[in-house]
């Protein structure tokens, strides 16, 4: 037997959505040949239930004591995903792949397994050396040429991976350990928001061999996560009114809708000719994809206007200090014209929410641009 499971803990609807479709997906390839896997899910939810037909879900709960054991009273909400596979791992006694929600498997899970051994374990992706990082600077100063932490040598050098799939071996437990007593030790110097895929990383590549499953679970986050919580919402209740009959998708369609070439070009013609970085063009381009879907699809519409604000504010973190105010200020209202906030409010397809968060954004940065 073999364990995959998901670690969902509050109240955001958007995890649900998230985990219902992780689980679906794994479902075309489970119905046919389970390969002795067993799902379960870890959460402090205990009103919440999740059932597929034609599949077993485990459900394990914890306490709200427990959970914040686990956070160090909610000050790092990430520490918890290395004590649930731990939970995972000490209630089965079996191999574990610990799965974020925000996933979709592409291939049979049982390949995650064939990686999984007492000498190999499994992360989702290689990212970066930490040195070539401006998140990790205040860390890399500290660190000097290398210290060890329970026997795991960190040092400028030591790389990055992704743990939106951390997959492990039960003879791993110890690990674990010592992946919690690096992450509080870096924490200590820095609150930078990934260091428990760090410590994950650098513990698992030092002690095992640490392989990696881009080619059997799509990891998505960034500004195509809104669209794809918008498919899997549609694509869960069609198989819902369905009674489960007919189990696939198209994994190719996830993620961005397809953007009109006119679009495409009209941005990248514009950022040449005003000199616009990367991030300003992609915004120039949400902006005109948002109005293209107004007569299409309402939801994809809203989806790029919110993307529009998302990548604007982005490149105001990045650049604005660089950037004479006024000016700027100017630039955003003339290029980004239909969604100002003389224009705005006439834009009866734009959901209230998207529309406060752009009517808030203008006033800020009109009267305090480095707050944003």
């Amino acid at each position: 037997m073999k364990i995959i499971t998901y670690f969902l803990y509050g109240n955001n609807p958007k995890y649900n959505i998230e985990l219902s479709f992780s689980i679906f997906s794994m479902l075309r390839f489970l119905r046919h040949s389970s390969q002795d896997i067993i799902i379960s899910i870890i959460s402090d939810r205990h009103d919440f239930q999740l059932n597929f037909p034609g599949i077993k879900i485990e459900h394990t709960y914890i306490s709200h004591d427990e959970l914040n054991y686990w956070t160090k009273q909610g000050q790092y909400h990430h520490r918890a995903k290395i004590f649930a596979l731990a939970k995972a791992l000490d209630y089965y006694q079996l191999p574990v792949v610990l799965i974020d929600t925000d996933t979709y498997f592409i291939q049979h899970p049982q390949k995650l397994f064939e990686r999984i051994s007492v000498n190999k374990s499994i992360m989702h992706n290689f990212e970066y050396r930490i040195d070539n990082s401006k998140l990790w600077e205040p860390i890399v100063r500290e660190l000097g040429e290398g210290i060890e932490v329970s026997g795991t040598r960190i040092s400028p050098e030591s790389l990055m991976f992704n743990s939106g799939v951390i997959g492990v071996d039960i003879s791993h437990r110890e690990l674990l350990d010592k992946s919690i007593n690096v992450l509080d030790t870096l924490q200590g110097i820095s609150p930078i928001f990934n260091v428990e895929q760090f410590a994950l990383g650098v513990v698992f590549n030092q002690f095992t061999n640490l392989d990696l499953c881009t080619d059997i679970v799509k990891h998505y986050w960034g500004y195509e996560r809104g669209f794809i919580h918008i498919q899997a919402d549609r694509l869960m209740e069609t198989l819902q009114k369905n009674n489960y009959s007919v189990i696939n998708f198209d994994q190719d369609k996830m993620g961005y809708p397809p953007k009109n070439f006119q679009d495409s070009l009209e941005s990248r013609i514009l950022s040449i000719i005003k000199k616009w970085d990367k991030n300003y063009a992609f915004a120039y381009l949400a902006y005109l994809t948002a109005f293209r879907y107004v007569s299409q699809d309402m939801a994809y519409a809203n989806e790029w206007a919110n993307v529009t604000l998302q990548v604007i504010k982005f490149a105001l973190m990045d650049y604005q200090s660089d950037k004479e105010h006024p000016n700027y200020f100017k630039s955003l209202e003339r290029d980004f014209y239909l969604l100002n906030q003389n224009n705005i409010h006439s834009l009866h397809w734009l959901d209230e929410s998207v529309k406060s968060n752009w009517l808030k954004f203008w006033q800020v940065w009109q009267h305090k641009p480095l707050t944003i």
